[in-house]
């Protein structure tokens, strides 16, 4: 990427910056003033609306009479009223302009006699404009500082102008008609001024310094500076007035979209370097150029601007962006803010949260609402019918899902796509559509080197790959989650760029160290985290390896590794589509592992269980599930054996329950709270009904010989069990304590 420096938007100087064609416009514009008699005056106005170009092609025609100022003997004086601190400084200021111009084309013996006669015309000059009833003139009533001024004292003007200022116009005028050269006033941007200050530098112009030999250029927005006449002497029409003081104009011809357009390209490319880009990155690029040029790009201030935000914006992360889509949304910041809104408001709701629930909530809420989105979209551009189907065509181009035409429903991308989109850095991406919205790389973002650096880790540190994956674990996002996620995430966004080679080395890291990441996820409906999303999907990149490798690599990971509970998700996973689990089997080409894969985890998986130390076990994240999977592996007697084993004596059931609770979340108006229950359905498969561990329970919390903590316990978990009704509970307790000999009915 090139160094991005801005454009300061200022009008070009020089012929080699002309890049819409006003060179042989400005020769014309020079010719006028040079070819032309200026004995009577002459005011030529360059017309076109902000940002259009028109003090560039006034700076090239002025650079051209410059070149032959020697040969024509010209002067060029440049006045720039908005800089002016009063408007009644801008006679005097003028004046000192013309004075130095003026005087150095006079013959040295009438110099000073000009200058006397100038500075006297100058100290008259506050009632100049009324005594020449340039209101009248033009047909609008007195307006301005100096007109109202002379309205109060009309009747003593001639007394204070000594000698008379017809006088001293005559005499002036005689120094003047005869000046061997000519001076050209270019007076930008009059538009600019406030109402009252353009009006006053227009009667400057037409009755103040209407002198013999001296040319006047201005530059303005027609439509502007008429509204401002309009604002400021409530004419009530404004481009009347103007053409009583312009004989000629040039109007800035609109330029060919086909310039804008490869002006842009010029600057897109210095910023993205398109010699780097993918061929579909490049394609999208230039049809992005076309579209939104065509649609939002007019003038070449547009240009400059768009290529600003490009190199704020864009181009400190050029290479983490699709280019496209960088133009795109600066295009419409800048020139459709409300459409900018819109686009932003939407992938907020539909990635806010950056995940896949987030994904799958916002299709599903969207699949009734493409009328309206359409509606809404409609609204916000303005357009309906053909033209609004073409404008929803360009926005799909960087928004796939966007709002669509009737009848179409919202598409829905799989996996691949998405990661597609993601592997593209495209808008369309959870994991980067914030970063065009922002300055910088957002917090919690993990980049490329970052991702690379940590493949390359787990094959050369394994321990230290698995530090930073544990940190990256208690590292929270000011977003939500944390950094792992972001680095699972990533990971699967580039896994068509991964070696395989470095597969196996990746699943030895995540094979110890996946545990520790599941502590950091959230259920989803009191099902462990492993089921759904990244956690699970990260497995499948062992299809990237061949069969002898994918086997070795398995039967590494389940004899070995450390992460029980991941172990047990991809284990239910491969159950159900093996049919040993769920309503059928999957067709063999949808499932994962093959059935001699499957029966190799399943055994190392199995075995692992029954040798594994019971404390260490119950410490698994999620061990209710790693119960469920070892029942639905096929093993129904052992898993219920070793539940027997942990729990004969009163301490161990109380320990072992504490670890089989479920979870339900519950809404009030407080927010959101969590419920643990011991399951129904979990007593029934595991200990063979509810009521013989609510017997237990109930005569450990009403046995004296117990502390009153671990009785307190006991009644914490009978309290938990799904069902449970603890006024019968109650009367139970009172029926033991009644009688110790009598069984409970």
């Amino acid at each position: 990427m090139n160094e991005a420096r801005l454009n300061n938007d200022a009008p070009i100087v020089e012929p080699g910056q002309d890049r819409l064609g006003f060179g042989e416009l400005a020769r014309h514009l020079a010719n006028v003033f040079l070819h032309n008699d200026l004995s009577g005056g002459l005011v030529v106005g360059v017309e076109g609306e902000w940002g259009s170009g028109k003090s560039s092609l006034a700076n090239l025609a002025l650079r051209k009479l410059k070149n032959k100022s020697n040969k024509h003997r010209l002067r060029i004086v440049r006045f720039s009223p908005w800089i002016i601190g009063h408007r009644d400084e801008l006679l005097g200021q003028l004046f000192a302009e013309l004075d130095s111009a003026l005087s150095d084309l006079l013959p040295i013996k009438r110099r000073k006699h000009f200058r006397t006669a100038l500075r006297k015309y100058m100290q008259a000059s506050p009632f100049l404009a009324a005594s020449l009833k340039l209101a009248g003139d033009v047909g609008i009533p007195t307006a301005g500082a100096a007109g109202r001024a002379l309205d109060s004292a009309a009747s003593t003007a001639s007394d204070l102008a000594t000698p008379s200022l017809r006088k001293l116009n005559d005499e002036l005028r005689a120094d003047l008609i005869g000046l061997d050269g000519k001076v050209v006033v270019f007076v930008d941007d009059i538009d600019r001024l406030e109402p009252a200050e353009a009006v006053e530098v227009l009667r400057l112009i037409r009755a103040v310094a209407d002198f013999p030999n001296v040319g006047y250029l201005l530059a303005y927005d027609p439509d502007n500076l008429a509204k401002c006449l309009r604002n400021a002497i409530r004419v009530n029409d404004g481009h009347a007035y103007i053409e009583k003081i312009v004989q000629a104009s040039f109007a800035i011809p609109e330029p060919m979209g086909f310039d804008l357009r490869s002006w842009l390209s010029e600057e897109t490319s210095a910023i993205f370097d398109r010699t780097n880009l993918t061929p579909e990155a490049d394609e999208r690029l230039e049809r992005a150029l076309s579209c939104w040029c065509s649609e939002y790009i007019s003038t070449p201030r547009d240009v400059a601007r768009i290529a600003n935000a490009l190199k704020l914006h864009i181009a400190p992360l050029a290479d983490r962006l699709d280019p496209a889509d960088g133009l795109f949304i600066q295009i419409i910041r800048l020139h459709h803010p409300e459409l900018y809104n819109w686009v932003q408001r939407y992938l907020l709701r539909r990635f806010g949260s950056d995940s896949e629930d987030a994904y799958l909530a916002w299709r599903d809420a969207n699949h009734d609402r493409d009328g309206e989105q359409q509606s809404e979209l409609a609204r916000i551009v303005g357009k309906q019918g053909e033209t609004l189907s073409q404008l929803l065509g360009d926005l799909r181009q960087h928004l796939p899902q966007a709002s669509i035409p009737d009848n179409h429903p919202v598409p829905d991308f799989g996996a691949e796509e998405r990661q597609q989109f993601a592997a593209e850095r495209r808008l369309n991406s959870p994991s980067y559509f914030r970063l065009y919205f922002a300055l910088s790389l957002p917090a919690g973002f993990l980049s490329d080197e970052g991702v690379s650096a940590f493949l390359d880790m787990c094959s050369r540190d394994r321990e230290a790959a698995f530090r930073q994956f544990r940190d990256h674990c208690a590292e929270e996002r000011p977003q939500g989650g944390n950094m792992a996620q972001v680095l699972l995430s990533r990971i699967l966004e580039r896994k068509g760029d991964i070696p395989a080679d470095r597969i196996p080395d990746l699943f030895a890291v995540l094979g110890d160290s996946m545990d520790t990441f599941a502590r950091w996820l959230p259920e989803r409906d009191g099902s462990p985290p492993w089921l759904y999303g990244d956690a699970l999907e990260i497995f499948r990149l062992i299809q990237r390896l061949g069969t002898q490798e994918r086997m070795r690599t398995l039967e590494k990971l389940f004899a070995g590794q450390a992460s029980l509970a991941w172990l047990n998700s991809i284990v239910r996973e491969a159950i159900i589509a093996h049919g040993f689990a769920g309503h059928q089997a999957s067709p063999v080409e949808q499932r994962l592992l093959t059935e001699e894969e499957f029966k190799c985890i399943r055994g190392q998986f199995l075995k692992r269980l029954e040798q594994a130390d019971a404390t260490k076990l119950k410490e698994t994240p999620y061990f209710l599930s790693l119960l469920y999977g070892w029942h639905q592996a096929g093993d129904d007697e052992k898993v219920l054996a070793w539940v027997r084993k942990q729990s004969s004596n009163d301490a161990d059931l109380i320990d072992l329950l504490k670890h089989m609770m479920s979870k339900s979340s519950m809404s009030d108006g407080n927010g959101t709270r969590d419920n643990y229950y011991l399951a129904e359905q979990t007593l029934k498969k595991f200990f063979g009904s509810e009521r013989a561990v609510t017997e237990r329970l109930i005569a450990v919390s009403s046995d004296a010989t117990q502390t009153d903590d671990f009785r307190a316990k006991a009644k914490e978990l009978l309290q938990a069990v799904e069902h449970l009704d603890l006024s019968k509970l109650e009367r139970l307790q009172e029926m033991r304590e009644r009688s110790k000999t009598q069984p409970i009915p």
